[in-house]
């Protein structure tokens, strides 16, 4: 049998970690834009409900999937994932 050298396994597993990179930066800035036309954006001030509950909170969409939910980082630190549509509206002054 042949082995692989070991530098040339990391050399690859390096290319192969920068190639996804970029490729999810690329989803990213697909999603970002897609959101700017069907939904809210990335990094937009909204209101959610935490964890389903009926209390809406103020927080920042720090995740647009292409599913249509959204990730929420709460003003008070926490995180909710994957919220749907309903669960997330434009921060009201």
């Amino acid at each position: 049998t042949t082995h692989t050298p070991a530098a040339t396994v990391t050399t690859t597993t390096a290319a192969a970690a920068a190639a996804a990179a970029a490729a999810a930066t690329d989803g990213a800035h697909a999603r970002e834009e897609k959101a700017a036309d069907d939904g809210i954006a990335l990094n937009t001030r909204v209101q959610a409900r935490y964890n389903g509950g009926v209390l809406w909170y103020k927080g920042r969409v720090v995740g647009v999937h292409d599913d249509g939910t959204y990730d929420v980082l709460y003003d008070d630190g926490d995180i909710d994932h994957n919220l749907t549509a309903s669960m997330v509206r434009p921060n009201q002054r």
